[in-house]
C-alpha cells in the first residue's frame, strides 16, 4: 500500500507542474490571429480613410495589406485627393503579432493634389517598394497598437496644372496644363500609428521551446 501510494504521489507531481504552466499565461502563445484589422491614426488625421489588413503566414511572417483613400476639398482649398496600396511582408523577431518587425513593402498609387506644396496641381501615379521597421504592442488578445516607419523607392510620374480661377468677365476658367514629367524619390515611404483589432484567433501546435517568444 505504502507503494502504491508513492506511486500515484509521484504521478501527480510530475503532472503538476505541466498544469499549472497550462494555466498561466503561457496558452496565450497557441492563440494567432486569423486577420488582424486596423486602421493608421496618422492617416485619419489628415482625413484619409485607410484601412488595413494583416495575415498570419508562419511563426515569423505575417502579411500586411493596407488601402488609402482621400477625395475631400480641404480648407484653403487645399487637396491630397489620392488612392494608395502598400502590400508589405513582415518578419517578426520575436513571433508573429508580437514585438519588433522588418519589412518589405511595395506600393502603387495615383493623386491629384492642390495648393500643397505650392500654388499649382499636380496629377499622376507612383510606384515603388521599401524596407521598415515597426513594433506592435499588445494591450489584450484583440487589442494592439503598431508603431511603424519605413524608407524606400518611388518612381512618380505627374502633370503640372495652374489652379482653376476667374478670368476679367468673373468667368471660373479650368486650370492649365504647364508641363508633364517624372521624378526619382529617395526617402520615407510610410508611417504609422495604427490601432487594430484581432478578428478570431486559432490554436496552434507550438513547441516547447516557443514558450521563451511570450
Amino acid at each position: 500500500m505504502h507503494k502504491l501510494f508513492g506511486g500515484v504521489l509521484g504521478i501527480i507531481v510530475s503532472i503538476f507542474p505541466i498544469y499549472q504552466v497550462r494555466a498561466q499565461e503561457i496558452p496565450d502563445a497557441f492563440y494567432v490571429p486569423d486577420v488582424v484589422i486596423k486602421t493608421n491614426l496618422l492617416y485619419d488625421a489628415t482625413t484619409t480613410l485607410n484601412l488595413g489588413f494583416e495575415f498570419y503566414l508562419s511563426r515569423k511572417l505575417t502579411f500586411d495589406l493596407p488601402f488609402n483613400y482621400n477625395s475631400w476639398i480641404l480648407l484653403d482649398d487645399k487637396e491630397i485627393k489620392h488612392w494608395l496600396v502598400q502590400p508589405e511582408l513582415r518578419y517578426w523577431l520575436n513571433r508573429s503579432f508580437k514585438g519588433s518587425f522588418l519589412g518589405l513593402h511595395a506600393h502603387g498609387g495615383q493623386f491629384n493634389t492642390a495648393n500643397v506644396i505650392d500654388r499649382y496641381r499636380y496629377e499622376g501615379w507612383l510606384a515603388g517598394a521599401g524596407i521598415s521597421f515597426g513594433h506592435r504592442w499588445n494591450f489584450s488578445r484583440k487589442w494592439a497598437m503598431e508603431l511603424t516607419i519605413g524608407a524606400g523607392y518611388a518612381y512618380i510620374d505627374y502633370t503640372k496644372y495652374s489652379l482653376a480661377g476667374m478670368d476679367p468677365e468673373g468667368c471660373e476658367t479650368c486650370g492649365r496644363k504647364l508641363m508633364s514629367d517624372n521624378k526619382n524619390y529617395w526617402g520615407i515611404t510610410k508611417v504609422g500609428l495604427s490601432l487594430s483589432y484581432t478578428l478570431g484567433q486559432t490554436i496552434k501546435n507550438v513547441s516547447v521551446t516557443d514558450y521563451s517568444f511570450k
